[in-house]
């Protein structure tokens, strides 16, 4: 019954809107800007002008796919995303306001309702309902929410992550440059390789030597022309990488034998494939990773192209699958725009040399040619470094994931080093040094690869020795479970005052066997595992230290691992107990004290007093401020007199010495 009402609830949106304007329209004028009809290609279409001046599709601004930063979700705080819900028997996309942490999701006429501002009246009475019941949210690739109405990969944000155009000559090997073009533009945008530095692979190594080998050799090799829909060669790029070009340059003369095999290798991640014909994934996937592997049916026209936007009615993907339908050409897209009369387009680049096209690019007709049936994309790793992050004494090794380019140098430091580690610098890819236990905490290792055209940077964290300073701290309780209060990071205490204080070790350094010290006028009454029992006495201020045993065996137990100083509170506002003579020899005088005023009118309070073997010697009640207590018939020794005021234990302890 639930699946009925949403058909019939988008039966009468559709109803009514029959006789309303078009929403296209209407919301292009509705926000100021300005809409035109103009001829597209199989009937009219609309455009709207945007302030900045560009020119976008008005249905693709109105369910949010271009011109993100003018519509009315932007306007009122909110991105605006495409939402794509399939039924039984039809399909809506759904323009949808989304705040950044995607707590809020609401539909964008729905809030143009809430704001007292309806695209049409009608939408106060209708219930946008985006539930995906009777059919499933599409989202084959990670949208990207503000895609701009043009991209390209030779100048973003003002860097060219695309190496010069290539050459195929007279070999049939485009799907080899197609899948090194698509795997450089991805690598180096991962990496940020840009400009003069960008990194190049070499198509020789994939047609001759991987080519050369089962199982790719039954799939794809060398010169020949391959039919591989499946795009084995895009899996050999992640299976047994790619060399460089500097070091396997261009051939079309198939060598001997191969003696690239132990040439420095790039892998990439993974490949994908993006649905049929959907240009918004297409373009996320290219905004989103890097250029694309795209395969197209070539026509007379495509070979004497010089310059312009090409177009062709090739533009179902009738293959079976889809993305094997006709075509016989394989090219990279690094970028796509728009154009008033033929709407979005592709800029590809081909591998037939820079004189041919608009230098070695052509731009053409989003679905023309087939070219967006067969799209496919790769991801990359990061490069990083590899190595356990925790440095003992032993040595630790260090390496880049990636071999370095050709024609570069690497060096590595170690910083904050000090004397925390031997050797904290040298050259090289790979690094190694070992813990000095002069000093514990957080460092990074940092590869540096420099070149004829700049310096890139690698980084990754390691803990030297033991937990970072940082990451141990401590903890402080009164005894009676409350926690002690705190100025910004200092503790505070009060004095003759009872405290539990804990040790916490944040890090994933594991710490044991600890030794405090604490200020010499505390009396240490026990410890157990991370904590220790502590009586302050008349001075509460002081610096506490820990030692231990870290998870670095070799730097023995006794790294010091905190040194704390702890205040002195100024509002304690509780009690305290005086006993004098101490030590004591025939008589002890017990007297409540209260730390910021003078005791007007003590209720009665309980003294009890305990041996070194907590048993029970003496129990007494009084309201007197002073107790003058008997103790000649104590033996020598220490004990423990509790005074327990207000269901408060003060605690001190007591020598009695005859």
């Amino acid at each position: 019954m639930k699946r009925l009402f949403i058909v019939i609830t988008i039966l009468l949106i559709f109803i009514n809107y029959g006789y309303t304007q078009n929403p296209a329209a209407r919301y292009c004028n509705f926000l100021g800007y300005e809409y035109k009809i103009i001829d597209g290609k199989k009937g009219e279409t609309g455009i709207c002008v945007l302030p900045d001046g560009n020119v976008v599709n008005a249905w693709d601004f109105y369910r949010g796919k271009v011109g993100t930063e003018y519509s009315y979700c932007s306007l009122n705080g909110y991105s605006i995303e495409t939402k794509v819900i399939h039924y039984d028997s039809y399909t809506i996309e759904c323009p949808v306001c989304v705040q950044e942490d995607k707590k809020i999701e609401i539909h964008m006429r729905e809030l143009m309702v809430q704001n007292g501002e309806p695209l049409f009246e009608e939408d106060i009475e209708f219930d946008f309902d985006m539930s995906s019941e009777g059919g499933k949210i599409e989202n084959s690739v990670p949208t990207q929410k503000s895609l701009p109405t043009s991209f390209d990969w030779r100048d973003r944000d003002g860097y060219s992550y695309v190496g010069e155009v290539r050459n195929q000559g007279d070999c049939e090997s485009c799907w080899a440059f197609a899948s090194m073009a698509a795997a450089e533009v991805t690598y180096n945008w991962k990496n940020q390789f840009r400009d003069n530095c960008v990194l190049e692979f070499s198509e020789s190594f994939l047609m001759w030597c991987i080519g050369g080998i089962t199982p790719w050799s039954n799939y794809f090799s060398g010169c020949e022309e391959t039919p591989d829909f499946d795009y084995h060669f895009l899996d050999a790029c992640v299976d047994s990488g790619m060399c460089y070009l500097d070091d396997f340059p261009y051939t079309i003369t198939e060598p001997e034998s191969c003696t690239h095999w132990d040439d420095p290798r790039i892998h990439m991640k993974e490949w994908n494939r993006v649905d049929c014909n959907d240009l918004s994934d297409i373009k996320s996937a290219i905004y989103n990773y890097g250029a694309v592997f795209a395969i197209m049916l070539k026509t007379y026209q495509f070979d004497g192209y010089t310059t312009g936007i090409m177009h062709n009615p090739f533009t179902s993907c009738n293959g079976t699958p889809c993305y094997a339908s006709k075509a016989d050409h394989v090219v990279a897209i690094v970028g796509w725009g728009y154009d008033q009369t033929w709407g979005d387009y592709w800029i590809i680049r081909n591998s037939y040399g820079e004189d041919w096209g608009e230098d070695g690019y052509m731009r053409i007709e989003a679905k023309s040619s087939h070219i967006a049936c067969g799209v496919a994309y790769f991801e990359a790793d990061s490069i990083n470094v590899t190595g356990h992050s925790l440095v003992c004494t032993s040595d630790s090794t260090f390496t880049l994931s990636d071999p370095s380019p050709p024609g570069t140098t690497v060096t590595w430091a170690v910083s904050p080093a000090g004397n925390m580690v031997e050797p904290s610098s040298g050259t090289g890819s790979s690094a190694t040094f070992h813990a000095t236990c002069y000093g514990i905490g957080e460092s990074q290792i940092t590869f540096t690869i420099s070149g004829e055209c700049g310096s890139v940077t690698i980084g990754k964290d390691i803990l030297i020795g033991g937990p970072d300073y940082s990451d141990v701290e401590l903890d402080v309780y009164y005894s009676t479970g409350e926690q002690a209060p705190k100025y910004a990071v200092t503790w505070l205490m009060c004095p003759y005052t009872y405290y539990h204080i804990y040790l916490d070790n944040n890090s994933s350094c594991s710490t044991s066997g600890y030794q405090w010290t604490i200020p010499s006028a505390w009396t240490r009454m026990y410890t157990y595992q991370n904590m220790i029992s502590v009586y302050t006495g008349s001075t509460p201020g002081g610096n506490v230290i820990v030692k231990a045993q870290t998870c670095c065996p070799g730097c023995g137990s006794d790294v010091t691992i905190l040194s704390d100083y702890l205040g002195t509170y100024w509002n304690c506002g509780g009690y305290y107990f005086g006993m004098s003579p101490n030590p004591a020899d025939d008589y002890v005088e017990i007297s409540l004290n209260e730390t910021k005023v003078a005791i007007n009118n003590i209720i009665e309070y309980e003294v009890k007093i305990y041996n070194s073997l907590q048993v029970l010697v003496s129990d007494e009640k009084t309201s007197n401020p002073t107790l003058l207590f008997d103790t000649s018939h104590l033996q020598d020794g220490i004990y423990y007199v509790h005074l327990i005021y207000n269901n408060k234990p003060y605690v001190r302890q007591l020598v009695v010495s005859h």
